[in-house]
């Protein structure tokens, strides 16, 4: 007896010999849909958000509103627990940048407004002079001094506090004397929203809180008690980010992280405001982008990728990762649950414990190349990588593909959808995009209407010349478009409206048989035999 039955349906593996492939490896999969061992169909996009603009980068910020660039933006949301503010930050539009709710929503195209992300610190030190005090303490005594150091900062209408200013002069009040403080100056240019000058003097070996003043007030008289004073100065190296900080990443222990050349930066915990000039490490070679792993960092470059963890950013650690892989595409870099994903120019790279080519059992470097990876564009949903890609410029096609990092050998499966703009909403689980040159977003996979799917199999070499005399496919709904080929020649076409098998042509022997099949039902399996009755057994 000698038949064939396709039970599984897989995806493609262009490094084999349609010969050599698996049972149910394909040398065509084109919008299938296979999560369940069926063949599927992918359902069509649905219509969104009509932006004003065509964009590059979208964030959904809340409903219908969406932030939109025309360059490429990394966005993470406040690590503030319960953020009064609503704020959200980025990199990749001029300086860093914080927006807030209400001023970033408040009129399309969103962002409306943004601030400069970081609180500068003041540009001279304070001034003063000794005179009377107005009320002194019963028993004071100008026999008693004390000598003192003054510094301020600026603090933002949202409490960000920036780094104090220069040391004043020492002054040495006795009790029965204030300090007169003056130029308290205002800051320069920059759009910080600014509102409140914080004072700050010293006691036994630290800066502490004597008061807040206005931002239009550049006096204070201290006449505050020891006693009376607050809490030390915490904003000593709480600097804003370097102006060509790019890459933004949010981590689960309140840091915010993000590059500028070959340096990592990291944030002070829960204050994404302040980036201490010392929380930086240096990798060999220039960064691509960055992407969590837990609580870690991955550091992809265009050398080595590297991993960098620690529990405080004061004391992050950083080790090389030994793959020879370099990331040639930032837009192709996604987290994907416990591992990393990114395009590298062998193949698809993934990190976790390890390191490994997901591709390479699939694709040679070669086929891997004729997809351009440097324009890869990626979003990793339901646990699949789902990849975007330019290959015009090899005279191939803008198209897409979708691999299962955890079963990479059952293959890839190809997209003809193309996007350069993609964002995954995880409050929806569900992928955000537009197509090229279009600012309609659209929800994949979320219309009533089915794609229309091609799948052709592996090459199966009978152990003898055969006439195959049946065909039988049964799938959930008819009717389903196929092809059968024998030693690489179309011998029969059409179309099955039923469960029934079909006769097929006579009066020919051949050893090599392939079948392709087109449409939108769900199939779940397809049989070529000799009879009636061995479709009948097994």
């Amino acid at each position: 007896m000698t038949r064939i039955r396709i039970n599984s349906f897989g995806g493609i593996a262009p490094r084999q010999d349609p010969l050599k492939l698996r049972g149910d490896q394909a040398q065509v999969a084109n919008n299938c849909r296979l999560f369940s061992g069926s063949l599927e169909s992918w359902r069509e996009s649905i219509d969104d958000v009509n932006l004003p603009s065509i964009p590059t980068t979208i964030f959904r910020y809340a409903a219908n509103q969406w932030l939109q660039w025309n360059s490429d933006v990394d966005v993470v949301r406040s690590p503030v627990p319960d953020d009064q503010f609503g704020r959200v930050y980025w990199t990749g539009d001029g300086d860093p940048k914080m927006g807030v709710a209400g001023e970033i929503n408040a009129a399309s195209p969103y962002p409306t407004d943004s601030y400069t992300l970081g609180i500068p610190a003041p540009a001279t030190k304070p001034s003063g002079a000794l005179n009377a005090h107005s009320n002194p303490a019963s028993g004071a005594s100008e026999e008693e001094q004390r000598t003192v150091f003054y510094v301020f900062t600026y603090v933002s209408a949202y409490g960000e506090e920036g780094p104090p200013s220069p040391i004043s002069d020492e002054f040495e009040p006795n009790e029965l004397q204030r300090v007169d403080l003056s130029n308290l100056v205002n800051p320069g240019a920059g759009d910080h929203n600014i509102t409140t000058k914080r004072i700050y003097r010293t006691l036994e070996g630290e800066y502490v809180f004597v008061a807040d003043i206005p931002l239009a007030q550049t006096t204070y008289i201290d006449e505050i008690k020891d006693s009376e004073t607050g809490g030390p100065l915490v904003s000593e190296e709480w600097y804003s980010p370097s102006a060509t900080l790019e890459g933004l990443i949010s981590l689960p222990n309140g840091v915010l992280a993000g590059f500028k050349g070959n340096e990592i930066r990291l944030s002070e915990p829960y204050v994404p405001h302040a980036w201490p000039p010392s929380y930086s490490l240096t990798v060999d070679y220039e960064i691509v982008g960055l992407a969590k792993l837990n609580s870690s960092i991955v550091v992809l470059t265009k050398g080595f990728p590297y991993i960098s963890h620690g529990i405080h950013p004061s004391a992050y650690s950083l080790e090389a990762i030994e793959i020879n892989q370099a990331c040639i595409s930032k837009k192709s870099i996604v987290e994907a649950g416990s591992s990393v994903l990114y395009a590298s120019p062998d193949g698809l790279v993934r990190i976790s414990g390890g390191a490994s080519v997901l591709t390479e059992p699939l694709m040679k470097k070669k086929e891997w190349q004729a997809l351009n990876p440097s324009s890869i564009v990626g979003v990793f949903h339901d646990q699949r990588y789902y990849g975007f890609y330019d290959a015009t410029a090899n005279g191939g096609f803008k198209a897409g593909f979708i691999i299962d990092p955890t079963e990479p050998q059952a293959g890839l499966t190809q997209l003809t959808q193309y996007s350069e703009c993609l964002y995954l909403d995880l409050e929806e689980d569900s992928i955000f995009f537009t197509e090229e040159n279009s600012t309609q977003i659209k929800i994949w996979d979320e219309a009533l209407t089915l794609q229309t799917y091609t799948w052709r199999s592996k090459v199966f070499v009978t152990p003898r010349p055969v006439n195959f005399g049946w065909l039988e496919i049964r799938a959930r709904g008819y009717p389903v478009n196929f092809k059968v080929f024998a030693d690489g020649n179309n011998v029969f076409e059409g179309t099955i409206t039923s469960r029934d098998a079909i006769r097929m042509p006579a009066g020919f022997l051949a050893d090599e048989w392939e079948i392709e099949v087109s449409g939108t039902e769900r199939i779940n399996s397809i049989t070529l035999a000799q009879s009636a009755r061995e479709l009948r057994d097994g």
